[in-house]
C-alpha cells in the first residue's frame, strides 16, 4: 500500500498530537488490525509535517531482496532522482559493504520521515535484516514510522529499553463517537442521536466499519432510522457482504470488472489503470468514494485493504484471457520502469514464458544466490511446451543450476537435452535448435572449466568447440553484460604442484578462449594471456608477466572484458611494487578508478575495493581500505564461484593492524571448492601469510611447519613471489628459520640435515630472505611517496565532525560533547558515525588511533601552528 490521500478525511487532533510527540523518537510503531486507519492517520500527519517524506509500501513480493529494492528505489526516486540512481547502482544491501555504501548515499542532513507500510507482510531474513539495520542506524534527523497489523518482526528492544521508541496502538486509533459524528457531518449524513449511538455501539470505533456504515446510511436516506444494525461481532463477520451490497452493487458492471482486474496487480499504478480502463471508467472510479483514492504524489490508486481482499476473492469472475491481459500490461509497465524482476514475475503469471526467458537471457551470467534461486524456481515451473517451442530456454535453466554450483544436476540435465536435440535431423540447419545446442555446450564447457581444479579434467575445450560449430548455424550473440567473463580467485585453475600441470591447463584454456570468444561475443577474450601473466608473475618472471598483462588488457578492452582488464591491472600494480616504481603505481590506480565508470562491469566497485585494499595494506595505511573488508562477519557480495581474493586482503588488513588471531580466522574462512585453497597459488599465498601470522603470534613450531608446507607447494614450479610480497615480515621469518638449529633437519632421517625427505634446504630459504629484503626496501620508498598529507585529510571532515573528533580525543563522552556543543545526543551519535565512515574506523579507539597516526590530532602547539586548533 502506498501513501493514501483519502477523500472525506476528518481532522483528528489527538492522533496528530500523538504522532507529533512520537516522531521526536527515531522509531515509531503503529500496530493495529485491518481497517483501523493506520495509513490514513499517518499520511494525514506526515503530509503536513515539515520533513522530507519517503513512503515505502510493502507487498508479499518484497520477500525477495531484488524485488524489494526495486520498490524501495521507486519510493526514493520521488524524493530525489539522483539518490535513486545511486541506490539502483549499489543494489540491494545484502552485505555490510553494500549497507555502508547505502548509508553514505542519501543526503541525511535534512529532516526525513521514512514510513514502512504493511511491515507484517515481510518475512524474508535478508530484507528484514536490511530494514533493521536501516531503521536502527543512528541518524537523529530521521524518524522511521513502522505500520503493521501484527508485532513488528525486527528487534527493537534496544530502542524500547532506552526510551527511543514510541508506540501507537489499535486503541489509540479508534474513532470516538464525536469523531464519527463529525465524519457523518462532512459527508452530509443526517442521523438522529439515537441512530448515531447505535451505529457507534455496533462499529466500536472501527474506522472501516464507520465508513461502510456511512455508505449504508447514504443509500438508506430517509429510511436510515429503520435500519436493523448488526451487533459488533456480526458486523465484522458480514463485512464482505456489506462491501458487496453497499459498495460494489452501486457501481456499473464495467467498473466492477475493472476493480476486480486491478486486484490482480501488486501496486495499482495510475498509468497502468489508464491503459486498462477507458475515460468513462476512470471518471466513475474517481467518484467511488472513500474506499479508493488517487495518490497524486506516488501516481497510485489506493484500495482499502479489506476492499482489495474482497475483490481478490472475486477474480474467478474474470476469464483467463482477461487475467492475462492485466498481467501482460503490468509486466510491460514494470519493464519500462526498470523493474526487471517484477516484470519476470508478471510474465510468469501471464504464462508468457517466452518473454520471461528472453528477459532472463539479458541478465549477468553469474547471479547472486537468492536471485538465481528465484529464477530457477520459475524455469522449473515452466511447462514443457515452452522448451519445445523455445529450446534456448534450456540454456537459461542450466546456467542457473551452474550459478548455484549444482554441477552434477546441471551436467545431467545438459547432456540429456543435448542427446535429445542432436537426434533431430535439423540439428545443424534449424537456427533455434542450433542456438540451444551452442548455449548448452558453452554452459557445459564453462562449468567443466570452473570445476577442473577439483577434477583435473582439462578436456573442457571440446565442448566449447562444439558450441562454435553450432554457433556457425545460429549466428546468435549475447550482449552485455552476459558476455562479460567473470574472473575467479585465481586464473590458473590448478590445485596440485605437479610439474607440467600448469602447462596442461594453459593449453586447454588457450583453446577454450579461441572458441568461447567467438560463440559468446568476445567473452573471455584475453583470459589466456591473463593466465600466462599470472603464471609468470608467481614464478618471478616479471618481464613475462608485464608483457602478458599488457596483451590481456589490449584484448580485454577490444571486447569489453572488464574483469580480465581489472586483474591484469592488479598484476601491473604488484609488479610496480617489486620495481619500486611509484609513478607507475599512480598511473595504474588512475586506470582502476576509470573502470568505475563502466556500467556493464557489474562487480567494478567490489574489485576496486579489493585491489585498492591490497595497495593500502602494502603502503602501511590499512585504515583507508573499504570498511567491508575490515569486517569479521562480512559475507561475500560475489557469487561463491568468484569468492576468494577479498579473503587475502582482509587477512592482510588484520595482520598489518597487529590482529593476528583475526588474520588467521580470515585465512580459514575459505570456500574449499572455490576459495583460495582450491587453487595451488592460493594455497601458497595463504600458507605464506599464515606462517608470518603464527610467527608474530609467538608460535615458532607451528610457524616453521606452515612455512615448510608453503615451500613444498611452491618449489616444483618456483612460485615464490607470494613469499617476497610479505617483505620485511618474510625477511624476519626467513632469518629466524636460517638461525634455527633444527629447521633444516628432516624428522624422517633421524634429525639429520639435508635428509632425502626434506625439500626445504638452506639455499631456498636464503633466496626467500634476499628477495623479501630487496622488496622491503623498495616498499619503504613507495610508502614514503604515498605518505598522507595531514591537512587535506583533516579537511575531509566538516567543522562539526572535526570538533567532535577532538572531543573524543580529549576523552569526552557523547553526552558531554552534546552538552558542550548544545546538540542532542542523537545528533552527536550521527556525527560520530560519519567520522567512523570517513576515517574507515571500526570504533572510537580505532578512530583516535587513525587520527593520531595520520596527524589529524597533534599537540596543541602543532595544531595552533597548522591553523587548526579547535575548541569545542
Amino acid at each position: 500500500m502506498n501513501i493514501p490521500l483519502q477523500q472525506f478525511y476528518i481532522e483528528r487532533p489527538q492522533i496528530d498530537a500523538l504522532l507529533e510527540q512520537a516522531v521526536k523518537n527515531p522509531i515509531v510503531t503503529v500496530i493495529a488490525g485491518a481497517g483501523y486507519g493506520k495509513s490514513h492517520a499517518v499520511s494525514s500527519f506526515v503530509h503536513r509535517f515539515p520533513a522530507k517524506l519517503v513512503w515505502i509500501g510493502l507487498h508479499d513480493r518484497d520477500n525477495n531482496g531484488g524485488r524489494f529494492w526495486e520498490d524501495y528505489v521507486a519510493a526514493v526516486r520521488l524524493m530525489n532522482k539522483e539518490t535513486a540512481a545511486a541506490l539502483t547502482e549499489t543494489g540491494f544491501p545484502s552485505t555490510k559493504r553494500k549497507f555502508v555504501r547505502y548509508l553514505s548515499i542519501p543526503d541525511r542532513e535534512e529532516r526525513f520521515i521514512f514510513v514502512y507500510d504493511d511491515l507484517h507482510l515481510i518475512h524474508n531474513r535478508e530484507v528484514l535484516r536490511f530494514l533493521e539495520q536501516s531503521i536502527t542506524s543512528p541518524y537523529p534527523n530521521i524518524s522511521s514510522v513502522l505500520l503493521s497489523r501484527t508485532e513488528i518482526p525486527i528487534n527493537l528492544m534496544g530502542f524500547l529499553s532506552r526510551g527511543l521508541l514510541a508506540k501507537i496502538t489499535q486503541e489509540d486509533l479508534k474513532f470516538s463517537e464525536q469523531e464519527m459524528r463529525e465524519y457523518f457531518r462532512i459527508r452530509s449524513i443526517r442521523v438522529s442521536e439515537e441512530t448515531a449511538g447505535r451505529v457507534y455501539a455496533r462499529t466500536e470505533g472501527w474506522a472501516f466499519a464507520i465508513r461502510l456504515a456511512g455508505e449504508v446510511l447514504i443509500r438508506a436516506g430517509e429510511d436510515s432510522e429503520k435500519i436493523n444494525w448488526y451487533g459488533p461481532l456480526a458486523f465484522r463477520k458480514n463485512i464482505f457482504k456489506l462491501i458487496e451490497e453497499e459498495l460494489l452493487s452501486t457501481v456499473s458492471p464495467e467498473l466492477r470488472k475493472f476493480l476486480i482486474k486491478m486486484s490482480l496487480v501488486d501496486v495499482q499504478q495510475a498509468d497502468m489503470l489508464r491503459e486498462l480502463g477507458n475515460p468513462d471508467i476512470m471518471q466513475e472510479l474517481d467518484r467511488v468514494g472513500s474506499f479508493i483514492s488517487l495518490d497524486t504524489y506516488m501516481g497510485v490508486y489506493n484500495f482499502h485493504p479489506l476492499l482489495l481482499q474482497y475483490l481478490q476473492n472475486l477474480t474467478e469472475e474474470l476469464s483467463e484471457e482477461e487475467k492475462r491481459e492485466v498481467y501482460m500490461k503490468a509486466a510491460r509497465w514494470c519493464f519500462d520502469n526498470g523493474s526487471k524482476l517484477s516484470a519476470i514475475g508478471y510474465y510468469e503469471r501471464a504464462g508468457d514464458y517466452l518473454k520471461l526467458f528472453k528477459m532472463i537471457a539479458t541478465l549477468p551470467m553469474l547471479l547472486k544466490g537468492e536471485t538465481a534461486k528465484t529464477l530457477l524456481g520459475i524455469t522449473l515451473r515452466a511447462p514443457q511446451r515452452i522448451y519445445d517451442e523455445y529450446p534456448a530456454a534450456y540454456i537459461m535453466k542450466t546456467r542457473l543450476l551452474i550459478t548455484l554450483a549444482r554441477f552434477e544436476e546441471a551436467e545431467k540435465e545438459i547432456l540429456g537435452i543435448i542427446a535429445l536435440l542432436e537426434k533431430r535431423d535439423d540439428a545443424m540447419t534449424n537456427q533455434k535448435i542450433a542456438r540451444a545446442l551452442a548455449g548448452l555446450y558453452n554452459n557445459l564447457g564453462l562449468m567443466k572449466s570452473l570445476n577442473c581444479q577439483i577434477t583435473r579434467d582439462y578436456g573442457f575445450p571440446r565442448y566449447l568447440r562444439k558450441a562454435c560449430d553450432y554457433f556457425a548455424v545460429s549466428h546468435f550473440l549475447p550482449g552485455l553484460p552476459t558476455s562479460v567473463y567473470n574472473v575467479s580467485s585465481y586464473v590458473c585453475r590448478v590445485s596440485i604442484p605437479d610439474r607440467g600441470e600448469m602447462e596442461k591447463y594453459l593449453d586447454a584454456l588457450a583453446a577454450a578462449v579461441s572458441y568461447v570468444s567467438v560463440s559468446l561475443g568476445g567473452c573471455a577474450y584475453g583470459l589466456d594471456d591473463l593466465a600466462r601473466a599470472e603464471l609468470a608473475f608467481y614464478r618471478g618472471d616479471f618481464a613475462g608477466a608485464e608483457e602478458f598483462s599488457h596483451t590481456a588488457i589490449k584484448k580485454a578492452r577490444e571486447q569489453n572484458q572488464y574483469e580480465v582488464e581489472n586483474r591484469a591491472l592488479f598484476f601491473l600494480l604488484r609488479l610496480a611494487f617489486h620495481r619500486g616504481d611509484a609513478g607507475q603505481i599512480k598511473i595504474i590506480l588512475k586506470e582502476l578508478e576509470n573502470q568505475l565508470a563502466q556500467t556493464y562491469f557489474l562487480n567494478r566497485k567490489i574489485y576496486y575495493d579489493i585491489v585498492t585494499g591490497w595497495f593500502y595494506v602494502q603502503i602501511g595505511q590499512p585504515e583507508k581500505i573499504a570498511p567491508w573488508l575490515k569486517s569479521d562477519f562480512e559475507e561475500s557480495d560475489l557469487n561463491s564461484i568468484l569468492y576468494g581474493q577479498e579473503v587475502i586482503v582482509k587477512a592482510r588488513y588484520h595482520f598489518t593492524s597487529l590482529e593476528y588471531p583475526k588474520a588467521l580466522a580470515s585465512l580459514q574462512s575459505h570456500d574449499e571448492q572455490f576459495g583460495c585453497n582450491a587453487f595451488l597459488m592460493g594455497k601458497i599465498e595463504t600458507k605464506a601469510l599464515e606462517a608470518v601470522c603464527r610467527y608474530k603470534s609467538g608460535n615458532r613450531e607451528e610457524c616453521f611447519a606452515v612455512l615448510k608446507e608453503a615451500c613444498v607447494l611452491a618449489k616444483p614450479n618456483g612460485f615464490f613471489t607470494a613469499f617476497t610480497e610479505l617483505g620485511r615480515d618474510m625477511r624476519t621469518l626467513s632469518s629466524a628459520a636460517l638461525d634455527d638449529p633444527v629447521f633444516f633437519k628432516d624428522p624422517g632421517s633421524g634429525g639429520k640435515a639435508g635428509g632425502a625427505g626434506n625439500v626445504v634446504d638452506r639455499e631456498l630459504i636464503e633466496r626467500l630472505n634476499t628477495a623479501a629484503s630487496a622488496y622491503a626496501k623498495r616498499q619503504a620508498l613507495i610508502e614514503k611517496e604515498f605518505e598522507p598529507r595531514t591537512k587535506s585529510r583533516f579537511e575531509e571532515l566538516s567543522p562539526r565532525e572535526r570538533k567532535t573528533l577532538v572531543g573524543l580525543y580529549q576523552g569526552l563522552t557523547g553526552e558531554e560533547i552534546a552538552l558542550e556543543t548544545d546538540r542532542s545526543i542523537n545528533t552527536v551519535k550521527s556525527v560520530i558515525k560519519r567520522i567512523y565512515y570517513k576515517l574507515g574506523a571500526l570504533n572510537k579507539a580505532d578512530a583516535i588511533r587513525i587520527a593520531l597516526e595520520t596527524g589529524l590530532l597533534g599537540t596543541e602547539k602543532q595544531d595552533r601552528e597548522n591553523g587548526r586548533y579547535l575548541r569545542i
